[in-house]
């Protein structure tokens, strides 16, 4: 990292960049929905819904991730179009600082945490990026809930 800051904090821009990028990463995923009655099928299917997620993100196809958000979260980004621009505007602020998503590894769903209503499932991501400093790999989670008792 070149140490310079970003905003005139104590984080350089790309430090800022990958808490962003992986906190988006746990809010967009949180639309996940969990359809399965057994624990393996539910497994199965957060995963490929984590990995299309992913492979939007990697496409820049940021409405199919937002269309994969947890309702709650859009309304608090000022609605679907307003969500959709604010990734847009973060994504093109790393592109010119030489940032660029590479991949985004999906890993296997934890351990289903039902409460009342709600189920909830993290799922391990790792992403890696280019920098002009060279290569960033992230750990982050997605965050998977379902309303409707998956």
């Amino acid at each position: 990292m070149n140490g310079k800051t970003f905003g005139g904090g104590d984080r350089t821009f790309v430090e800022t960049a990958m808490v962003r990028f992986s906190v988006m990463c746990l809010v967009l995923a949180s639309g996940c929905l969990l359809y399965a009655e057994d624990e393996p099928s539910k497994s199965a299917t957060v995963r490929k819904l984590a990995t299309e997620m992913v492979e939007a993100t990697v496409r820049c196809d940021y409405a199919r991730v937002i269309d994969r958000t947890f309702p709650p979260i859009i309304e608090e980004l000022g609605g679907r179009k307003e969500a959709i621009e604010q990734i847009e505007t973060v994504m093109k602020q790393m592109k010119a600082k030489g940032l660029a998503i590479k991949e985004i590894k999906v890993g296997e769903p934890g351990e289903f945490i039902v409460d009342g209503k709600e189920t909830y499932v993290v799922v391990t991501t790792v992403s890696e990026m280019t920098s002009p400093q060279g290569t960033i790999r992230i750990k982050s989670y997605l965050l998977g809930i379902s309303s409707d008792g998956g």
